[in-house]
């Protein structure tokens, strides 16, 4: 059918994505640079390539969690918001090929690990840094995350 070609379709191009990972080349989706160079190609080598967002609750979870990073004191255009709007918008429109399915799906879970990590272990930009070397590595967020069983 339609949908089963379409869907293994967006894998082959996770599974494309990943290997370009995997081989040390980087990937950026638009101009939206791909950090997550170990967590995600595990994650969808062990999810078969197959999208790890097929829940539209998981995804308004994430989307509400970017957009309020800014309580933390992050910038939700770290994570890829603007890139994650457009494709959103191209996917509802019916307009999205398979290759807009994966870059989707993709800097979810990429905007997922980077948000988590910089919740957990603080981002610091070297160029403000105080000459202090002391960075407390523990979590002080009280939001709640969507966890990532649920996607």
């Amino acid at each position: 059918t339609g949908d089963a070609q379409e869907a293994d379709a967006v894998r082959e191009v996770i599974r494309r994505q990943v290997e370009q990972i995997r081989s040390g080349g980087g990937l950026d989706i638009g101009e939206s640079p791909v950090a997550s160079r170990i967590v995600l190609p595990q994650l969808y080598e062990q999810r078969d390539f197959r999208p790890a967002w097929p829940r539209a609750g998981a995804r308004q979870d994430l989307f509400r969690a970017i957009d309020d990073a800014y309580l933390d004191g992050l910038d939700p255009d770290d994570y890829h918001r603007a890139k994650l709007l457009a494709l959103q918008e191209e996917i509802t429109s019916g307009e999205a090929d398979a290759e807009a399915r994966a870059d989707f799906d993709m800097l979810l879970t990429d905007a997922l690990v980077r948000l988590g990590y910089h919740i957990l272990f603080g981002k610091v930009d070297p160029e403000r840094l105080a000459t202090s070397p002391t960075i407390p590595s523990t979590c002080s967020s009280r939001r709640r995350w969507p966890p990532i069983g649920r996607m």
